[in-house]
């Protein structure tokens, strides 16, 4: 027994609202014919129930109906046409008959529960729900994925905030580690920098020399970072799933997150936002080694040499 959700819908629309065609794994979406009774159902919810293409399931539908024997519950004998694998929570509890089919089980006289649609830009969906109420009143109950959804997205924006303050403290991490670096130089070179300021080098001269090294470092660290963070962000789902199977390991649990894969979209506003901070990061790290060799004394530096 798994509870599930069957939907009846029309096969030649059903592509236009779940993109199921090309996720199909075993029969087709057009065997939901009229009068087959046939269903399709989600990879996972076939393999909780054993099933395999052209098997038999009964659907145990929650309207009791009065016999004889007393108060009994609807059943009916399905046959599995299609099997589908999007990789998200569909799998797990999803399932579609004709609605031809589903009108006579559920007694709907021509009728439909609901209409779902698809939209060009999934963004406007709370603002095309907030004008279906307006428009139609309290009469109707209209929701969309933000809503229905809404503890997981809050859960992803709270992941989000901290992954961005991870993302600064390692940024700053590295920028200490460049001002250790010109630090330790500043001290390494300071007869250099003596020389150079006996031979009329000023102090601003000096501190340019080292915050033009600084700057150049931090602009080669972070072209580095740019060019292997693109490679890594453009193939981390083929990486994560290889991983996945190497070591039979799951990272993405499709209970938790209603996926199960690490999906990857570049925005390249982050990616100018992120480099602008970390190159910035690193000019600022070079202002204090730089102020120090500015500031070294050539008599002192020169005294015991």
């Amino acid at each position: 027994m798994q509870p599930s959700i069957v939907r009846g819908v029309d096969p030649k629309q059903l592509n236009e609202i779940y993109p199921l065609e090309a996720n199909v794994i075993a029969g087709e979406l057009s065997a939901l014919n009229d009068g087959s009774f046939n269903v399709a159902l989600g990879t996972s919810l076939a393999q909780s129930l054993g099933l395999n293409l052209h098997d038999k399931v009964t659907l145990l539908i929650p309207d009791a109906s009065s016999t004889i024997a007393g108060v009994t519950p609807k059943f009916k004998r399905l046959t599995v046409a299609a099997i589908f694998r999007t990789g998200t929570a569909y799998d797990d509890r999803n399932g579609f008959i004709n609605i031809c089919d589903a009108d006579r089980l559920f007694k709907m006289h021509g009728g439909v529960t609901g209409i779902q649609m698809r939209l060009a830009d999934e963004l406007n969906a709370p603002q095309i729900v907030a004008s279906l109420h307006e428009k139609l009143g309290q009469r109707y109950w209209i929701t969309d994925w933000s809503t229905e959804y809404s503890s997981f997205f809050e859960a992803l924006k709270m992941e989000k905030m901290v992954m961005w303050c991870i993302l600064c403290l390692i940024i700053a991490v590295a920028a200490f580690n460049l001002v250790s670096s010109l630090v330790m130089m500043v001290t390494d070179k300071r007869v250099d920098i003596a020389i150079l300021r006996t031979m009329g080098a000023t102090a601003k001269d000096v501190m340019g020399i080292f915050f033009a090294q600084g700057a150049i470092i931090g602009l080669v660290g972070t072209l580095l970072g740019l060019i292997f963070g693109l490679l890594l962000a453009y193939n981390v789902t083929a990486i994560v799933e290889y991983i996945q199977n190497l070591f039979n390991v799951q990272f993405v649990a499709e209970d938790v997150y209603l996926i199960g894969f690490v999906p990857s979209q570049i925005k390249y506003a982050d990616v100018v936002f992120v480099c602008g901070i970390s190159f910035v990061m690193s000019l600022l790290a070079t202002i204090y080694p730089s102020w120090r060799a500015a500031n070294i004394a050539p008599a002192e530096a020169l005294r015991y040499e």
